[in-house]
């Protein structure tokens, strides 16, 4: 629905199933994706693995990554929405699953779980930074600089907990319709909505979805946030997730 100025403002609709009941009851991860809300996305999938993960009794650390940059504009390659892989394609911001396996022996190995690309799924690490991101050999190094990814690290425990969206980042209020076609089950609300919700009067106020979906966005703060996480580098992501 709209508001008076033709802003969309997302109501949850208890008919409608909810975004966990929808993670499980996929047949696939691959059903998960709904093209253009990737947050989403990752937020039903690492739903869904840590569900598995709880059942099997396996060991893994898992982690929501926001990729973007302070100009919000990522190269990205290897990208579904792109009919050729090798083509690049430009993200105001993306979203990935980060695993980290456990292991006492060598330490584990650091995965990506991300449907909307054209590599292993899932992929190791350091083949995914190699082959999704440019390199000097298709942009010089000043546009480098400028397309260069940042990644805000957030556990999915926090993540799952905290994360809100209402959707209105993809309606456009000048065409009065949506850049893409929002998915079918409830908008995810988290904790800080929920606690908002339960202490307001209106009816409708409680209804009405909210979003955090920019903050995790934002690039610029970099400190470490018990709810948003941390901003890394690519060396320090590397130096994080990659090192023995």
């Amino acid at each position: 629905m709209m508001d008076e100025e033709g802003t969309a403002t997302t109501t949850n609709n208890n008919t409608e199933p909810s975004a966990e009941a929808t993670a499980l009851s996929a047949s696939s991860d691959q059903e998960l994706r709904v093209p253009c809300y990737c947050e989403e996305n990752v937020w039903r999938l690492a739903y869904r693995k840590l569900q598995q993960s709880q059942a099997a009794k396996t060991e893994q650390a898992y982690f929501a990554v926001f990729v973007s940059n302070p100009s919000k504009c990522v190269c990205f390659f290897r990208q579904k929405a792109n009919s050729n892989p090798l083509k690049p394609i430009f993200w105001d911001y993306h979203v990935l699953l980060l695993e980290q396996q456990k292991n006492s022996t060598t330490g584990g190995e650091s995965l990506i779980w991300d449907i909307d690309s054209y590599l292993s799924y899932p992929c190791p690490l350091a083949h995914y930074l190699d082959r999704a991101f440019p390199g000097p050999q298709q942009f010089d190094k000043e546009d480098l600089a400028k397309i260069a990814p940042y990644f805000r690290v957030v556990p999915v425990e926090t993540f799952l907990r905290y994360f809100s969206s209402d959707r209105s980042h993809m309606w456009d209020a000048v065409k009065q319709q949506w850049m893409a076609t929002p998915p079918t089950y409830r908008c995810i609300q988290g904790a800080s909505h929920k606690a908002k919700a339960a202490n307001d009067d209106d009816d409708k106020s409680q209804n009405k979805a909210s979003s955090n979906l920019m903050t995790y966005m934002d690039m610029t703060q970099k400190l470490d946030d018990p709810i948003f996480g941390s901003v890394l580098t690519r060396q320090e992501l590397e130096e994080r997730f990659l090192s023995a």
